[in-house]
């Protein structure tokens, strides 16, 4: 079980549901838990700081050291093939962002948003590029404000 996968927008997230950050073959692998959910490992790290050691998305005990649990290597997998894919369509659709409808930019903490917002919420909301602050790119679809990869 993937925890990302979203069967009713039939898309996978591509960060961890309690930090909020990417997933990353480095500091933020997805750790799969004994029920099947997946978090960060820095998450994971601190919930094994606590006494308390259960998975915050269904309170199920989490029995084994830390080290015992598995990196979701398919979950990187899918992320790294499907946003290969979505990342050379894009590029081959060959349409100027600035011309979608509810372009615009923002700049925040994270960095440069170029794309469509939703005009209610303000959230990220349809094709977009983000440049990081850290030099990273992403561009595709966005729902929520949350990047998303359609399988």
């Amino acid at each position: 079980m993937i925890s990302g996968i979203e069967n009713k927008n039939s898309g996978i997230i591509l960060d961890c549901q309690i930090c909020l950050e990417d997933y990353n073959i480095y500091d933020k692998k997805p750790i799969v838990l004994d029920c099947g959910h997946s978090i960060c490992q820095d998450c994971c790290k601190k919930i094994f700081e606590n006494i308390r050691r259960k998975c915050p998305f269904d309170n199920s005990d989490l029995q084994r050291r830390i080290e015992q649990y598995p990196v979701n290597w398919s979950y990187i997998d899918i992320i790294t093939s499907k946003y290969n894919n979505l990342h050379t369509d894009y590029i081959k659709c060959n349409k100027p962002l600035n011309t979608l409808p509810n372009y615009t930019e923002i700049n925040s903490n994270e960095g440069l948003y170029k794309g469509q917002i939703d005009p209610k919420t303000k959230h990220k909301n349809g094709e977009g590029k983000m440049e990081y602050r850290d030099g990273s790119v992403y561009t595709g679809e966005w729902k929520n404000n949350k990047k998303y990869i359609h399988l």
